[in-house]
């Protein structure tokens, strides 16, 4: 059986995911999801370099987002 934070880390990675693989999800996610609800540290990570790629006007793709981790 899994243990909850085993749980919140695989619906925070499918998130990250669903907005790695359609950018135009996070529209339907930027009002509702916070980077503070984030609860692992590494994905909220990622979540707040997606934010900052779309508000530079960047695409927000798996690239682009790996690149600015990166940087």
């Amino acid at each position: 059986m899994r243990n909850n934070s085993e749980l919140i880390r695989q619906a925070e990675m499918s998130v990250i995911g669903g907005i790695l693989i359609d950018s135009t999800t996070l529209a339907k996610v930027v009002d509702k999801v916070n980077v503070s609800d984030f609860y692992c540290d590494d994905l909220r990570t990622i979540y707040k370099t997606i934010l900052n790629v779309a508000n530079s006007g960047q695409v927000v793709d798996y690239i682009t987002v790996l690149n600015k981790l990166s940087s």
